[in-house]
């Protein structure tokens, strides 16, 4: 079973002081947050990818 976790608010996403990833806070728990890590490049080449096919 997948769980998907939507992220609703801007202030959820921010990026690294790198510029090279996108971190995401995607849950709030008692004994801490939650987060996924995504490189800027990955979401780049699959934005093309997708860009590409149409």
């Amino acid at each position: 079973m997948s769980i998907w976790y939507s992220v609703k608010d801007k202030e959820d996403v921010a990026i690294s002081e790198d510029g090279k990833s996108l971190e995401i806070l995607f849950e709030k728990r008692y004994d801490g947050n939650h987060y996924v890590e995504v490189p800027v490049k990955f979401i780049q080449e699959v934005v093309n990818e997708k860009t590409n096919e149409n």
